[in-house]
């Protein structure tokens, strides 16, 4: 099972994501700042990651050096209401798996995070399950 971690510091979003990561048969854990997001990532890597822009103290843009740097290659969907070209180009020069625009429909989530996972296929055998799935 896919393993997404969320971080919003939106709660409806966040929940709205889990909700539809769950309907989809994958696992998530959502968290509403990038500290949080790294503490994390250093209990294992999820398989792909939905990063908010705009978050308190460090903004998403900047953690994504920190994720990659945790995490390795783990994707990372940027969302975002700030849909400007020099933050979307920013995004994918900080290797960016994909743009999400806000608002977004849940349809528009489904799909694209199937693509990404398509496209990044992950090997369960080094799947880290969720805390709350843990031993």
């Amino acid at each position: 099972m896919a393993h997404l971690l969320i971080v919003d510091d939106d709660l409806g979003v966040s929940w709205s994501l889990a909700k539809l990561a769950e309907r989809m048969g994958l696992a998530a854990d959502t968290v509403s700042t990038a500290e949080e997001a790294f503490v994390r990532l250093q209990d294992g890597s999820p398989d792909l990651v939905l990063l908010d822009i705009r978050l308190p103290k460090m903004d998403g843009l900047t953690a994504m050096r920190t994720i990659h740097r945790l995490s390795g290659d783990v994707p990372i969907i940027v969302m975002s209401a700030f849909n400007d070209l020099t933050t979307i180009k920013t995004a994918y020069r900080r290797g960016a798996a994909a743009f999400l625009k806000k608002p977004f429909t849940m349809e528009e989530v489904r799909s694209l995070i199937l693509r990404t996972l398509c496209h990044h296929p992950i090997d369960e055998q080094e799947t880290v399950p969720p805390p709350h799935q843990r031993a």
